[in-house]
């Protein structure tokens, strides 16, 4: 029997996810919220965010607020190096710069056989 696939995505695309890394623990991030990714740039301190908000970045015109990833999911707290990455991402209200330590790719999942 020949099965065919008739969903909106029929590659699994949609399921895709963007790994990135804090510490030595991966994450993943589903791809569809994702923009790009840089390399991270000069944060500007925002007195009285709450504390995962390291501060915000300008982005070709756009000031989005940095969320500090590793404060966000219990890593111990380090200065920003150089080799650290921003994702920039979007949630249904608003964009942002998330802060990790580096991106490993991207997973799409296995189209079932």
């Amino acid at each position: 029997m020949t099965r065919i696939n008739t969903a909106a995505d029929p590659l699994g695309t949609d399921a895709a996810v963007l790994v990135f890394e804090l510490e030595t623990q991966q994450f993943a991030l589903p791809l569809r919220r994702v923009q790009r990714v840089l390399r991270s740039v000069a944060i500007t301190p925002l007195p009285g965010a709450p504390s995962i908000v390291l501060g915000v970045v300008d982005i070709a015109g756009s000031v989005l607020p940095v969320i500090d990833m590793r404060a966000r999911f219990g890593c111990p707290a380090r200065a920003v190096h150089p080799s650290d990455q921003l994702v920039l991402a979007h949630t249904d209200r608003r964009s942002v710069a998330l802060l990790v330590d580096a991106t490993a790719g991207v997973v799409v999942p296995a189209l079932p056989l």
